[in-house]
């Protein structure tokens, strides 16, 4: 999260709203674990063949 935080938008204005949503809004959260989880599936081979699992 530090690193999240130092990044570009996260200023000590704005910073503490949009670590208050990434750690609280589980619906959100649950949908970006599904896109990749639905990403890593469809990449597959490839991504096997990245991490040298294959």
């Amino acid at each position: 999260m530090r690193t999240f935080m130092r990044g570009p938008g996260a200023t000590k204005s704005s910073g503490a709203s949009v670590l208050s949503y990434l750690l609280f809004e589980s619906g959100y959260c649950s949908e970006l674990i599904e896109l990749g989880r639905h990403d890593a599936v469809a990449q597959g081979a490839e991504l096997k063949r990245f991490l040298r699992l294959k």
